[in-house]
């Protein structure tokens, strides 16, 4: 289709308007909050197709810390990332404990998942996390319908070497 210049400018003042609308509206309060600037939900990953919970093992920052970049935030425990086929002699019901890492630099607002042996489904809300630190302040005083609005992320986790646990 074949704008012209008429239509086109149309189009360019209907976006304008429709943005300027939006953005009166949003400073009148009269649109919900979508989150806070760099915040973000961290999830359980799903580290394998087998794999449906898993358990926080340890937290390596708390709430306030900030996290340097390609740091391991926390381990959890599963045994899902084998397929029951392969679950005989000496692998059968092996547990493995991962490294959950983050690749940049975030402060940790809240901890929503502490560490226990309960296991947690894939995909629940582990931490609330932000990038830049001038969040952190309005990021702690979100509510539940607030923290369930901002955007979830994940990341890759690695096998933690044998400690030389039984």
């Amino acid at each position: 289709a074949t704008w012209g210049v008429g239509g086109l400018r149309r189009a360019m003042r209907g976006l304008w308007l429709r943005a300027a609308a939006r953005g009166a509206a949003d400073a009148a309060g009269a649109l919900p909050r979508r989150g806070v600037g760099s915040a973000a939900v961290l999830e359980l990953p799903r580290l394998a197709p087998t794999m449906s919970t898993a358990s926080v093992e340890r937290w390596l920052y708390s709430n306030g810390e900030v996290v340097p970049r390609d740091a391991v935030l926390l381990e959890v425990r599963t045994g899902g990332l084998t397929e029951d086929a392969y679950k005989v002699g000496k692998f059968g019901g092996e547990e493995h404990v991962l490294q959950i890492e983050v690749q940049d630099e975030y402060h940790v607002v809240r901890i929503l998942a502490e560490a226990s042996p309960r296991q947690l489904e894939v995909g629940t809300p582990l931490c609330v996390l932000v990038e830049d630190a001038d969040d952190v302040a309005k990021a702690a005083e979100l509510s539940g319908a607030e923290l369930a609005a901002l955007p979830r992320t994940t990341y890759q986790a690695y096998v933690v070497p044998n400690r030389g646990e039984a």
